[in-house]
């Protein structure tokens, strides 16, 4: 049996990994004063919360995809703000995935458009630079997007593929039973016909008896 839910909880697991396991993450000096007042212990904090909300988001986003694309890309907003870039890239590209994977194609087109113009604004994409560079980073939000996007097709034509596959069968063997319902309806048929069919002598009897004696076996030789 099928259970997304396992495979949403390690990729929280493995999205809270990859936030908190980087080396600009220490919360030792908030361990030992508690003091929050200092630079590095709220930048770790603020890391910290960043990374938690951006792991429970991914519980959701297969029930509510685009909702929790807009959340993840709030969190990214607040952590690519200066001086650090806190910025959760891994549950933005899962997020942005999702949407592609498990909406329509109205909806992530509709997702994907402030996706682009936040990632233009807050990278500040440097246009005077050269063009196939530009073009690929201008659209790397919308890469998740189009890589579900296309993975979701390939899935419905799969689909799609085996129904059209199954009906053929249920065809066939519809068809296969009515050649059968034919064939033993014509035999009974002549059965019914040999039998009332009146003798007309001897060799009438004789005549019908082997009309009677083929249409026994026709059925048998067809098969």
């Amino acid at each position: 049996m099928s259970r997304p839910w396992v495979g949403d909880v390690a990729l929280a697991v493995v999205v809270l990994v990859a936030e908190l396991g980087q080396p600009s993450v220490d919360l030792t000096e908030f361990v030992l004063t508690g003091d929050l007042t200092s630079p590095a212990v709220a930048r770790n904090v603020r890391f910290l919360l960043i990374g938690v909300g951006a792991a429970g988001l991914m519980l959701l986003r297969r029930r509510h995809p685009v909702v929790v694309a807009g959340l993840v890309g709030v969190l990214y907003v607040v952590g690519a703000q200066a001086p650090a870039y806190d910025a959760p890239v891994s549950a933005m590209v899962i997020a942005l995935y999702t949407v592609g994977r498990h909406t329509s194609g109205r909806i992530a087109l509709a997702a994907t458009a402030p996706a682009l113009a936040a990632g233009w604004l807050l990278h500040e994409i440097a246009l005077d630079g050269p063009p196939p560079a530009v073009v690929s980073f201008a659209l790397m939000p919308a890469m998740p997007v189009a890589a579900g996007y296309v993975v979701r097709l390939r899935g419905e034509l799969s689909e799609r593929r085996e129904q059209r596959v199954a009906e053929d069968a249920v065809r066939e063997e519809r068809r296969r039973i009515a050649r059968e319902l034919h064939d033993v309806i014509a035999h009974h048929v002549s059965v019914v016909g040999c039998t009332w069919a009146s003798p007309g002598g001897r060799s009438g009897t004789r005549n019908r008896s082997a009309r009677c004696a083929g249409a026994t076996a026709r059925p048998r030789a067809s098969r």
